[in-house]
């Protein structure tokens, strides 16, 4: 997820001060990747020198004052290529697991119970995602959703390396 690039389109969306900027970010993906308080405002002031979004008025309060905050044409037009842009998570994978089973491979390692160790503790992610799901908002249910499906197909993965592991095994001889 392009953190700066999802805080501006709230920004975009629902203008407001830092604090509350972050809250929003919080509420919907704070769970896959948290804000700091520093992170939020260092984006803020750069949004800002970029003519991405600009200052509209100052708060006072008992605290620090707060400055309010929307977003200009510019930082739309940001928001909007980066969600035309398409995510290239589909192309070809070398992830750490494709490297463990080659490698395990190579040192004529026992690739099955490497491979059954992943499956097992993907299938323990599956049932926490499960359960987590019962009782989610449904904006936590499509996240859940997605990666349950990412899972099964780690999963589906695992099944495949293991049928082939015969002829991967002579591959790499």
């Amino acid at each position: 997820m392009d953190t700066s690039l999802a805080f501006l389109g709230l920004v975009e969306a629902r203008p407001g001060h830092g604090y509350e900027l972050k809250q929003l970010y919080d509420e919907h993906f704070g769970d896959a990747k948290p804000l700091a308080y520093g992170q939020v405002y260092a984006m803020l002031a750069r949004f800002a020198r970029d003519d991405l979004i600009e200052m509209v008025g100052v708060e006072d309060g008992s605290g620090p004052s707060r400055k309010q905050y929307r977003g200009l044409p510019e930082g739309r037009k940001r928001v909007i290529e980066w969600l035309m842009t398409t995510d290239e998570d589909a192309t070809v994978s070398r992830t750490n697991l494709f490297a463990k089973v080659v490698v395990a491979l190579l040192l004529d390692e026992d690739v099955t119970r490497i491979l059954n160790a992943q499956r097992s503790a993907l299938l323990n992610e599956m049932r926490q995602l499960t359960r987590a799901k019962r009782d989610a908002g449904l904006l936590d249910v499509l996240a859940h959703d997605h990666a349950l499906l990412r899972v099964e197909a780690d999963i589906r993965w695992i099944d495949l390396a293991e049928a082939r592991l015969t002829n991967l095994k002579e591959t790499l001889s």
